[in-house]
């Protein structure tokens, strides 16, 4: 008996331990300032509204444009991406390919994200930092 109770006490301990997933606070990355550092020490700074983000490289000075649609807590996808050409019109770039964006780490100031574009087999993971 004394073993049935012991055991009718541990198994949802075990459970509300283990079965809860920590979710990661992503929360901070939905709008904001950003850095990103690429390779070749280029630098992007990003600026991300709920609807809209907006990137500028620090050697080339190109502007790309997306739309960003947040699909998870910790996922969103950039779509009608743009980019300025030489004159500095926007132009379509990577003929409409959604990118999918998951943020695999969470910190106070910075995240770890994983990039796939459709149709492409390779990934990109980078940081970016929160500027203040």
């Amino acid at each position: 008996m004394h073993r049935l109770v012991r055991l009718t006490f541990f198994i949802p301990l075990l459970f509300s331990c283990c079965s809860s997933s920590k979710q990661l606070p992503c929360s901070r990355f939905k709008s904001g300032r950003f850095l990103s550092h690429h390779a070749f020490d280029q630098n992007t700074i990003i600026e991300r509204s709920d609807t809209i983000q907006v990137e500028k490289n620090d050697v080339t000075g190109q502007i790309t444009k997306s739309k960003i649609k947040w699909v998870g807590n910790c996922e969103y996808q950039l779509f009608d991406v743009e980019q300025t050409d030489s004159v500095g019109n926007f132009k379509p770039l990577w003929n409409g390919k959604v990118i999918t964006t998951k943020i695999l780490k969470a910190e106070k100031d910075y995240c770890v994200y994983e990039a796939i574009m459709e149709g492409v087999s390779m990934k990109m993971i980078d940081t970016l930092r929160i500027l203040k």
